[in-house]
């Protein structure tokens, strides 16, 4: 992996929201526990959306990896071929996105990258990616020791 890549901190999730349909039915349909799901008015540790209800995947506990593209298999391997069911949770009225987290150095280049194979599998799924990604001002070691 290419240096100038690598991120200080990265991860994905699968983010499913209904108005008023509780996130056990998409448990229940997907056969997977998420990893963060709340509705309104509940003690959960996610973050209510503008739709009320959340079920959530997210890579971030899972891998310990600074590069998206582990993140982006993690989630795609743990979906397998459930586009299907995803399709059916969409006409249903469930609000589904997948979201990627970047942040890396300030200056040079790089950034979230994805795959021929990552690109395929997200694809099969049939759901629409998000990018969020920001830069730090990391000072170099020299000018830490400059000061």
């Amino acid at each position: 992996m290419d240096n100038f890549r690598i991120a200080i901190n990265t991860n994905v999730f699968l983010r499913i929201e209904h108005e008023t349909r509780d996130p056990s039915e998409v448990t229940a349909l997907l056969g997977i526990a998420p990893t963060v799901s709340a509705s309104q008015g509940s003690e959960g540790n996610a973050t209510i959306g503008p739709h009320g209800k959340v079920w959530a995947l997210a890579s971030a506990w899972a891998v310990n990896s600074k590069d998206n593209v582990e993140h982006f298999k993690w989630l795609t391997d743990a979906l397998g071929h459930r586009g299907p069911q995803l399709a059916k949770l969409r006409e249903q009225g469930f609000d589904i996105k997948i979201y990627c987290m970047w942040i890396g150095r300030k200056g040079g280049y790089g950034g979230p990258r994805l795959t021929p194979e990552i690109t395929t599998r997200l694809a099969e799924l049939g759901v629409e990616v998000y990018f969020d990604f920001g830069f730090i001002d990391i000072p170099s070691q020299k000018a830490r020791t400059e000061v």
